[in-house]
């Protein structure tokens, strides 16, 4: 990694300006979001020396981090829409759930009175009445 000063030391050959896209997929390759100082950082210069000496390589990087944040809410939009998705179908199923255990509770109070009757029969409380004979029988 060269290092350069920030007052603009420049090489004849125009290298600074190799060495900083060379550094911009670098950082790509590495940390996958490029940033402005990213890059400084990487060629051991300030971002303002980008900023202000080499504009195109500035535009380039701010147009990739703003692909790269594009690329991350497209994502995040489509993970939203997901579970969005996926709450409406719990919701759903939670409904239906929830009718199920207010049929269930009915059921089983309906059982809980009739186990009582069975009960006090068996203790003798309650007397069976017979019933009347019909004139068919």
């Amino acid at each position: 990694m060269a290092r350069h000063d920030d007052k603009g030391e420049h090489r004849k050959d125009g290298s600074m300006h190799g060495e900083l896209l060379a550094a911009i997929d670098r950082v790509c390759r590495t940390d996958g979001s490029v940033t402005i100082t990213a890059v400084a950082r990487e060629v051991g210069v300030t971002p303002a020396l980008i900023h202000n000496r080499y504009p195109d390589v500035a535009s380039t990087i701010r147009g990739l981090a703003g692909r790269h944040k594009r690329d991350e809410m497209t994502a995040l939009k489509s993970a939203l829409e997901d579970e969005r998705k996926k709450c409406g179908q719990l919701r759903a199923e939670n409904g239906e759930l929830f009718a199920e255990l207010r049929t269930l509770a009915s059921v089983n109070e309906g059982l809980r009175r009739q186990l009582a009757i069975e009960q006090d029969r068996g203790a003798a409380r309650v007397v069976a009445l017979h019933r009347r004979r019909t004139n068919a029988e």
